[in-house]
């Protein structure tokens, strides 16, 4: 009775709320990886991304007007990989703020001996801890120059999804019926490799994923989506977990030839 309860709810709000068809297939055309979805897959796109945009608002930030097209282009960036998982995973912040560059984020930090400094970095993406997703339009826009070789909002997407359970430490919730430990030894192996690549100077992920494991997680899920052959031919055990984690398979779409397939080698 529950479950029927909020597919209805689900569908008065999609009827109320979903995203209009001339914006969707434009969108849907501004997005390459889509165009790899099956039509039935595409349908779930267009219900994630409709709810998405009516759990969350999409703000400007530094001067930057959101125009309706922009918006619902964050939106179907965003509902890739949540395509499959609960909504639950996107419980606990409200907005999107997208700012027209990238922006300079200020961090207090403490270090081992316990002295205070203020850092400030350049960014294009950064997830707050229970408050706003903040992005860079210049690098979020779907027909951005480095779009074939990673995307920023599957980037802090994933940390939101990281830190549903409270944290970001590259361990979300993990869909039932998953091994925790099996979780845990892909993670750890697939770091230990990248560590001794990058030291050997042939890294074969971006090395920006040995900042600290939700970092990892979070490119490996920008890799799982946008580059899934450099993925399973490196880290096959981690691109299994990804693939169970999602329910998604994207090497596979990629084979089967929706898209012409990517180049680079980096995330940024």
């Amino acid at each position: 009775m529950l479950q029927r309860l909020r597919a209805w709810h689900r569908q008065r709000l999609l009827r109320r709320h979903g995203i209009a068809p001339g914006p969707w297939s434009a969108a849907l055309r501004a997005f390459p990886l889509a165009g790899e979805l099956s039509s039935g897959e595409q349908r779930q796109l267009w219900e994630v991304a409709s709810l998405f945009l009516h759990r969350k608002a999409v703000e400007g930030g530094g001067g930057l007007e959101v125009t309706p097209e922009m918006a619902i282009s964050v939106a179907i960036q965003a509902a890739l990989p949540l395509l499959h998982l609960d909504p639950h995973y996107l419980d606990g912040w409200h907005a999107v703020i997208i700012h027209p560059g990238t922006f300079v984020a200020r961090h207090e930090e403490v270090d081992e001996a316990g002295v205070e400094h203020i850092t400030e970095r350049e960014l294009a993406g950064e997830a707050w801890d229970r408050g706003p997703l903040v992005l860079a339009w210049e690098d979020a826009r779907p027909d951005h120059p480095g779009a074939d070789e990673g995307n920023v909002v599957i980037h802090e997407i994933a940390h939101k999804i990281d830190a549903s359970n409270g944290v970001a430490n590259g361990f979300p919730p993990l869909r039932r019926g998953m091994d925790p430990q099996a979780w845990t030894a892909a993670f750890e192996a697939a770091w230990a490799h990248l560590e001794a690549a990058d030291e050997a100077g042939h890294p074969d992920l971006d090395p920006y994923a040995l900042t600290d494991p939700a970092e990892f997680f979070a490119v490996a899920c920008e890799y799982f989506f946008v580059l899934p052959d450099q993925l399973e031919t490196a880290y096959p055990a981690l691109y299994d977990q990804l693939r169970e984690f999602f329910a998604q398979d994207p090497l596979s779409r990629r084979v089967l030839g929706h898209h012409p397939g990517h180049r680079g080698d980096q995330r940024r």
